[in-house]
């Protein structure tokens, strides 16, 4: 981020937007969590969402398990490859910038449990889903979610 507005947006709001639909009770499930986006900053939004991010990074593993003590947000950090994954028993899936959206419903597909929702945040030039608009920039991101 260049400018704390560009930091507000591409951290905050573009996680937040999620909490249209991940509200009140239930597991989040981040893949490729990196730096805990979308996932921290919807857990500090929800306080009954709890989290389940998924990084194969060990030393962001490091960072993210301290992060979500020194914050008290409830969840789990596990140190994997998505494709070594077990089935996830979350209500609840994100990936933000994990892989290409094909790759990613690949994945979600495999770890999703049936009847979760699966949410694919776009950028740039593929917008599937609902279009919203960052305020400071204007930049047009859009959200795609569907059913395991």
């Amino acid at each position: 981020a260049k400018t704390p507005e560009d930091w507000v947006e591409t951290v905050l709001l573009d996680s937040l937007v999620l909490t249209k639909w991940i509200r009140g009770t239930g597991a989040l499930c981040d893949v490729g969590s990196g730096f805990g986006l979308p996932a921290i900053p919807i857990a500090m939004a929800e306080p009954g969402v709890r989290l389940v991010l998924i990084e194969r990074g060990t030393k962001r593993c490091g960072h993210l398990r301290q992060f979500l003590e020194d914050f008290s947000i409830a969840g789990d950090v596990r140190c994997e490859d998505v494709d070594a994954a077990p089935r996830i028993n979350a209500d609840w899936f994100t990936a933000r910038a994990f892989a290409a959206p094909a790759v990613w419903r690949r994945a979600a597909l495999k770890i999703a449990r049936p009847g979760a929702a699966v949410f694919t945040l776009h950028a740039g030039k593929d917008l599937s889903g609902e279009r919203y608009v960052l305020p400071f920039s204007g930049r047009v991101r859009s959200v795609e979610r569907w059913t395991a």
